[in-house]
């Protein structure tokens, strides 16, 4: 095992790539604790960050079958990682309920990640979902 800053750069960046990207919902287990707190607001809530992320990343690759977060910038600091990322991905299967547009998005998130015993135990985080509502053609969306 690394340092705190070496574990939380090696979890982080397999959460991105391995889970988000590349679908492999079995490594949640793996890389987030089980009592680890999710302070971002997801559309699809259970209070339990693990069952959260594997409910709201299906409901993502249903939506958008190529969703792909590309990580522009990491920033590191003892156990708490900031990615800037770039997401993109075409909306050809529903979303919460709204029928696909067959438009494209590409827009920017933010997330903090705190890795304690090579796990991640928190997470915030922010996407620009104006630009994504106003992409998607959902103009209304305040």
């Amino acid at each position: 095992m690394g340092t705190p800053k070496d574990d939380a750069l090696s979890v982080t960046r397999r959460l991105f790539e391995e889970v988000v990207n590349h679908g492999r919902l079995d490594l949640i287990d793996e890389l987030v604790a089980e009592d680890a707190v999710e302070h971002e607001e997801l559309p699809i809530a259970s209070g339990e960050m693990r069952t959260d992320l594997r409910m709201w990343l299906t409901e993502l690759r249903h939506a958008f079958p190529d969703y792909h977060v590309e990580v522009q910038d990491v920033i590191a600091e003892d156990d708490k990682v900031v990615a800037r990322e770039r997401i993109t991905g075409t909306n050809v299967g529903p979303l919460m309920g709204i029928p696909p547009t067959g438009r494209p998005i590409c827009v920017a998130g933010i997330d903090i990640v705190r890795v304690a015993d090579g796990r991640i135990v928190e997470h915030w985080g922010m996407t620009d979902s104006q630009t994504m509502a106003r992409q998607l053609g959902f103009t209304s969306v305040r």
